[in-house]
């Protein structure tokens, strides 16, 4: 007997269980909100990169309104906002769609779709991701109508309008930060007279706390822990703003004033904190240290002029930024987080965005072009690369479960780049004098390499219940048979029940 299990988010994984009448499966990685799972923009899935001799299977692509928004995935459902109407007196809707198939599941009007500045086009659009978070979906309108909805079906649980409830002013370019939701509270920003960072309550919209005079910017909030302390942090036009969840409290500031334009959110890498505006503002970090109780953010570096994102946020990887850098003329930049010092660019991208998956960097362009680059610290290093979209790509790749979920201000599109899945089986499906000998085949029936061996490891119990990290690592070698690995147990003889699976590393 044998089950397959998708991706866990941390390792791809095959239970194999035997002697035994169940099967285990772990479910499979979400996108839950904008920049994934810890809005870092980071995915530990493996892919695959043969895409030239093997190019990603498109599974669907789907007509969509415009939009800036990018996706969210959950549980087999696809989020994002579209415009329906014009660019004046259009309106803007939360839709779903099946991730399997891309058809719309269900739309839900949230806001109106009224654009007056120049610099989009008549391709623009809700600029917000939605958030799903159990049950429900947070979708945060364009003029700050805060929606909470069904995610089965889109109906509205409750809603908050900060312009007519808390007389919010609407900020140049509109909203264009996503809600963030931990714990119990969703959180967002404002531009109201005074106490303009808002936490609900998830559950029924109830305002938990209001504090700060920072005028909000089109970044959207993250949480993080720094130095052992749980945090959010709002990216203002006064700056950085930490604050404590549950209260609101400040735990520490960067002064880094600027006005409206940036909607790249801020990046943790550890200890250090970088944020970044355009129109030649620039970057800067801070390291955050704690001293008897009080944390204390540190400038330890500072540009200005081309050395700027703007709506892209990078990401962090061993020691450096990746991202799209630059106003007008931009490039892709390798940044070295502790000097800010560029250790190559590379020009091309447009206003494109990155996500790292497994070992790798990968650029949505916004011509459409997805491109596989090496995390490489010395130059850019191009793998592969194939056009997903047509339309302006302003938005972020998602990925789940193997798929990646793109999408531009025409079109969506889902594309399969997991490398082929890992069985494990009995070769005999008794326990002989010698053991109990496993075998490890890939189902697309193509022999295991060796790298892809040497990433494949296979844990045994005698207890299912026992947690994973506690499953003993079978310390037998795996040895190639013709297609397949195969590894011999020989501690299975007289055991009367024994569970097995095997994990692939990214």
């Amino acid at each position: 007997m044998q089950a397959g299990c998708p991706n866990s988010g941390v390792r791809r994984c095959v239970f194999a269980i035997f002697l035994h009448l169940s099967i285990n499966t772990v479910s499979a990685a979400d996108w839950p909100q904008y920049r994934g799972p810890n809005h870092d923009g980071i995915s530990s899935e493996i892919i695959r990169t043969n895409w030239t001799s093997q190019p990603p299977q498109q599974l669907w692509k789907v007509p969509l309104g415009a939009g800036l928004s990018s996706l969210t995935i959950q549980n087999g459902r696809v989020f994002t906002m579209e415009r329906h109407g014009n660019t004046i007196t259009g309106r803007e809707f939360c839709v779903a769609l099946n991730a399997s198939t891309g058809a719309k599941l269900w739309e839900a009007d949230i806001d109106l779709a009224d654009y007056p500045d120049e610099g989009v086009g008549s391709d623009d659009g809700p600029r917000s991701t939605p958030t799903v978070d159990d049950d429900r979906v947070y979708a945060l309108g364009s003029y700050l109508n805060l929606v909470c909805l069904n995610v089965t079906n889109g109906v509205v649980i409750w809603s908050r309008n900060l312009v007519t409830d808390y007389t919010s002013g609407v900020i140049s370019w509109q909203s264009a930060g996503s809600p963030l939701v931990v714990g119990d509270l969703v959180y967002v920003a404002a531009a109201t007279a005074s106490n303009r960072l808002f936490a609900f309550n998830k559950h029924t919209g109830a305002l938990v706390w209001r504090k700060h005079n920072d005028t909000m910017t089109q970044a959207s909030p993250v949480f993080a822990t720094i130095a052992n302390v749980p945090q959010v942090i709002f990216f203002t036009q006064s700056g950085l703003v930490s604050v404590k969840p549950d209260t609101g409290d400040q735990l520490w500031r960067y002064p880094f004033p600027f006005s409206t334009s940036t909607a790249a959110s801020a990046v943790v890498a550890n200890n250090l904190v970088y944020c970044s505006a355009a129109y030649g503002v620039g970057g800067g970090a801070v390291r955050i240290t704690n001293n008897a109780g009080t944390q204390t953010a540190t400038e330890v570096w500072r540009t200005s002029g081309s050395r700027q994102n703007h709506w892209a946020t990078p990401i962090y990887h061993d020691g450096d930024f990746y991202g799209v850098y630059g106003h007008g003329s931009l490039s892709l930049q390798c940044v070295d987080a502790i000097s800010g010092l560029v250790k190559w660019q590379q020009a091309g991208v447009g206003y494109g965005s990155v996500l790292k998956a497994g070992k790798y960097l990968t650029v949505l362009e916004d011509d459409g072009w997805l491109v596989l680059v090496q995390l490489s610290t010395n130059s850019y290093q191009e793998i592969d690369r194939f056009r997903a979209l047509t339309g302006k790509c302003w938005n972020n790749a998602a990925v789940s479960d193997g798929v990646f979920y793109v999408r531009s201000t025409l079109e969506a599109a889902a594309y399969l780049v997991a490398p082929p899945r890992v069985q494990l089986s009995s070769t005999t499906g008794t326990v002989t004098p010698q053991g109990f000998l496993l075998k490890l085949t890939s189902d697309d029936g193509q022999p295991i390499d060796s790298q892809r061996a040497a990433r494949i490891s296979v844990f045994h119990t005698t207890d299912p219940a026992t947690p994973l990290l506690n499953w003993n690592l079978l310390q037998q070698p795996l040895v190639p048979v013709g297609n397949t690995l195969q590894v011999n147990d020989p501690a299975a003889n007289g055991a009367a029940q024994r569970f097995y699976r095997a994990e692939e590393a990214p």
